[in-house]
């Protein structure tokens, strides 16, 4: 929070959060079941927001920077009257300029040309930590988001804190989408959290954690056929044949075994070591069903792209012993290469880009 803008609003922040039943606006689109109406409901007793004619909210609407900026900054006790005939964001654009909220890099969208624009959650970041004391973590954001290398310098400060502060969260595929708009619903949610630390969302699991809670929830549906490598703590391995699984000793022994497929899940530091993110491994000649359940798992890291991963795979295997195969496929790296064991298991390896 810049100095000027702090002592603008020695006041800022200490809104009451009010009980449901001083709802008086009684939006007839906003229902008590809506994910977002505890954001709505807050901020418009506290007439940080209002709503339009008729009586509705319409929390579908895209928020445009003039209108965020101005919850920012009335959540903050600021109150501004424009002049008659004046344009109402004018006064709240010029406010923000003269304490600081926002400075110089800001003028390329935070203008009167592009104030009406809707506000993008790069932006919405950096107005959010410079309005009320946001703190640096020292996690590291890549096991966290997945784009963080999408979003420019001048944002990558203010995402994090806000990210790791619990205001903005990131999207269930772990990324944050730095470019994408917000309804008037999301906005109202962001700014609540802002203002009150309770109804925060801090990160609490990484990346790696998030892909082997997937996975251990994922072979519950096919327990009896998945074996867990409690060697490495990364492993799981898929036998059609229940019969062929592999003891704990063998695993411990390290000796050979039957096997479908094998998913080797990264941890952090794994990651950091090997580069890739997952380790997979296959017989070509599998059958239907360890395919299928090959191909359901595949589809958690690429839903739209999953059925061609096996495929390219068998194509690989075709092309000769020492045949390999790098592919970019739904925003991942896979790259192919054949066991030199003389059997017929392809190996993938799969990054993220």
């Amino acid at each position: 929070m810049t100095k000027k803008f702090k002592a603008a609003v020695a006041t800022g922040l200490a809104l009451v959060m009010l009980p449901a039943s001083s709802f008086a606006a009684n939006f007839s689109d906003v229902k008590v079941s809506d994910w977002f109406y505890r954001g709505v409901q807050q901020l418009e007793v506290n007439g940080i927001v209002n709503g339009y004619t008729g009586g509705v909210f319409k929390p579908n609407n895209t928020i445009t920077r003039a209108e965020f900026l101005k919850m920012v900054m009335a959540s903050n006790g600021y109150k501004l009257e424009s002049l008659i005939g004046e344009y109402w964001g004018k006064v709240w654009l010029e406010r923000a300029y003269k304490d600081g909220l926002l400075d110089d890099f800001d003028k390329r969208f935070f203008s009167m040309s592009k104030v009406n624009e809707p506000i993008t959650r790069r932006e919405m970041a950096k107005l959010i930590a410079n309005a009320v004391q946001l703190y640096s973590s020292d996690k590291n954001i890549y096991s966290y988001i997945t784009d963080f290398d999408t979003i420019e310098m001048e944002y990558k400060e203010y995402v994090e804190k806000a990210f790791f502060s619990g205001v903005i969260t990131g999207y269930p595929d772990n990324s944050f989408k730095p470019y994408n708009t917000l309804t008037r619903a999301e906005a109202c949610t962001v700014v609540l959290r802002m203002m009150d630390k309770d109804e925060r969302q801090y990160p609490t699991l990484s990346i790696y954690q998030k892909r082997l809670s997937e996975t251990n929830n994922f072979i519950k549906s096919y327990e009896n056929n998945f074996t867990f490598n409690k060697n490495t703590g990364t492993s799981f391995i898929y036998n059609t044949n229940t019969s062929d699984r592999p003891s704990l000793t063998t695993l411990a022994r390290n000796d050979s075994f039957k096997y479908d497929f094998i998913i080797d899940v990264m941890t952090e530091s794994l990651k950091q070591l090997n580069g890739y993110d997952y380790l997979i491994r296959y017989d070509v000649n599998m059958n239907s069903d360890a395919q299928y359940v090959l191909n359901e798992y595949l589809k958690l890291i690429m839903p739209t792209d999953y059925a061609k991963i096996i495929a390219l795979g068998k194509q690989n295997y075709a092309a000769g012993l020492n045949s390999t195969k790098t592919v970019q496929l739904g925003g991942w790296t896979l790259q192919y290469a054949n066991s030199l064991n003389g059997d017929s298991k392809v190996i993938l390896k799969i990054y993220r880009r």
